[in-house]
């Protein structure tokens, strides 16, 4: 019987080394890498290395030595094949973002000159920098609000740094912001935390924390396609560690190994930055759970959030099952931007998108929070509607929005939601960032299938939400409550 058990083992054992030699063999298929992929900045901040007491201003100090030590370890050992014009770490290319009126890479602060009616905390996602906070933070600054906009460690530097950093660093980082926040605004005032992507279980987790603590938690959360689940094989985001340190599996760490053309986001993705928000979107979704059976979660403050009804980065069903439909009634709301279904669109979209209504319409019992879908007017239009359903009913009231779904745009995007269409780098207006640069979010190159070096996905990807407006109204209507 031992024998046996053994035997198996030892089968099991040598599958997975088969598994893994293969997937470090096809990795060896990934473009090579660059100086940013290889680089690594000492000085960043990790969790486990911070001194006691350490305060956001000692962070911010920090920051500064990460990016004079990124340019003097990037920016002035550039090569000359690498002085390209779309390369973000050139310092003559159009990319380059200092060459920007501000380089959003790193933490920012908005301060009001008028009195602060409240204080927010903004947490970016995974790869990004605060840009991806930037419009919203401009909009609630200029409504009286002090808003900090912190950079993770590992992130706004070079796609070296997501090999290294862990849900702990940015956490910690985090909890400092918040913590430099609430002594900006005092303890009158509100508090606010808005978390996309990455940043949204990053700020649910803060809550719940502090709501097992019996601490005080911010007043309102606001999340932004929040990250509660993401794709499971994120458990094996670390499987290149036996072989990764051998050169000829030096690429094993990557899932994408991209041109660096956009400022604000690494293009190129390491394996264990995907684990890192996996571990973090487990332990949101156990958090929930256990503050449910203590009877805690009626404690939470109330959370607003906004979905696209399709999304390839997280599990968007997730925000109902494993958060929303576990609240309890405290004034939470939940808003879902539908696909457009427009007719001169709607032949083209997959059946299963096609129905969010039906989704809620499962549930037999009234929904304890309040739910609003951005949808069509109708069928025959491309004018939208805010249909709500307030919590504990079962039927929707429409609002017209005065809004439309945009030429050719059938749905919303993960990476959409917080900028607006006039963005100088995403948006679909053409504007421009820098004379004669181009502009992300209105690229459309043609051509033969197979050639370029940057996904086809990627490019068509929308980089803007056309509701913007609506969006930054229901969150400021939700503040000023």
């Amino acid at each position: 019987m031992i024998k046996m058990v053994l035997r198996g083992v030892l089968v099991l054992v040598a599958i997975v080394c088969v598994v893994i030699l293969m997937m470090g063999l096809m990795s060896r298929r990934l473009p090579d890498l660059k100086l940013w992929h290889r680089v690594v900045l000492q000085e960043e901040f990790r969790a486990k290395n911070a001194p006691p007491g350490m305060t956001f201003d000692d962070y911010l100090t920090r920051e500064q030595q990460v990016f004079d030590e990124l340019d003097a370890k990037v920016y002035q050992q550039m090569p000359p094949e690498e002085q390209l014009p779309y390369n973000r770490f050139y310092h003559k290319s159009y990319s380059f973002p200092d060459n920007f009126a501000r380089n959003w890479n790193r933490s920012f602060e908005l301060i009001p000159t008028s009195p602060i009616r409240g204080g927010v905390l903004m947490l970016h996602g995974l790869t990004d920098s605060p840009y991806s906070n930037h419009a919203l933070a401009q909009v609630l600054y200029e409504h009286g609000y002090y808003v900090l906009g912190l950079r993770y460690p590992g992130h706004g530097t070079i796609p070296s740094g997501m090999m290294q950093c862990s849900w702990e660093d940015w956490e910690a980082a985090a909890k400092m912001a918040l913590e430099h926040v609430r002594k900006k605004i005092g303890d009158a005032r509100p508090l606010y935390l808005c978390g996309y992507s990455t940043g949204g279980s990053l700020a649910l987790k803060m809550t719940f924390d502090a709501l097992s603590e019996q601490r005080k938690t911010a007043d309102k959360v606001f999340l932004f396609s929040p990250a509660i689940e993401v794709s499971p094989f994120g458990v094996l985001a670390d499987w290149y560690k036996p072989i990764g340190w051998l050169p000829f599996f030096e690429k094993s760490p990557w899932k994408d190994v991209n041109p660096e053309y956009d400022p604000f986001k690494y293009n190129s993705f390491a394996n264990h930055a995907g684990g890192e928000v996996y571990k973090l979107a487990n332990i949101v979704q156990g958090q929930v759970e256990d503050l449910r059976k203590k009877g805690l979660l009626a404690q939470a403050p109330p959370i607003i959030a906004f979905q696209s009804v399709v999304d390839t980065t997280v599990v968007g069903s997730a925000l109902v099952k494993k958060l929303y439909g576990k609240l309890e009634p405290n004034n939470s709301k939940l808003v879902i931007f539908d696909v457009n279904h427009d007719p001169q669109v709607e032949p083209f979209i997959k059946t299963p998108y096609k129905s969010v209504f039906s989704q809620f319409e499962a549930y037999e019992q009234p929904l304890p929070f309040e739910l609003t879908i951005v949808t069509n007017a109708t069928t025959q239009t491309p004018e939208v509607v805010a249909e709500t359903r307030k919590a504990g009913e079962k039927t929707f009231q429409k609002t017209p929005l005065s809004m439309s779904w945009p030429s050719q745009v059938y749905s919303l995007s993960h990476v959409s939601l917080l900028f607006p269409p006039d963005d100088p780098l995403y948006g679909g207006i053409e504007t421009r960032a820098l004379p004669a640069s181009f502009k992300i979010g209105t690229l459309t190159p043609k051509g033969e299938l197979s050639v370029l070096n940057v996904s086809i996905q990627q490019l068509m990807r929308l980089r803007y939400n056309p509701f913007f407006d609506y969006l930054t109204q229901q969150v400021l209507t939700e503040m000023q409550k």
